[in-house]
């Protein structure tokens, strides 16, 4: 008997990045031109609700992406490394 579920699925691998590892420390989201890149490239956006907000996205890494920050491409391309098929950018919290 086999253990798969969906025979022929692949398993599909979520990577985790908190954006301040990246950037440093900052006070507003909106003001880090990595983010503004994050999401308007994002497939999935959880931001800008309650009083202090959750802002986190996810990139789905089977797309091509243009002009990605400096800062974000060694991330991005290690993600696809490992073989990722999905990266959460958040904030922490």
């Amino acid at each position: 008997m086999s253990n798969e579920m969906l025979p022929g699925a692949t398993r599909e691998e979520i990577g985790s990045v908190m954006m301040q590892d990246i950037v440093g420390g900052y006070e507003v989201p909106e003001d880090v031109p990595e983010w503004a890149w994050v999401e308007r490239e994002a497939s999935f956006r959880h931001a800008r609700n309650g009083q202090d907000g959750v802002w986190e996205f996810v990139l789905n890494l089977s797309r091509e992406f243009p002009d990605i920050p400096e800062r974000l491409m060694l991330v991005i391309t290690q993600a696809r490394a490992s073989n990722l098929s999905y990266l959460i950018f958040h904030q922490g919290t």
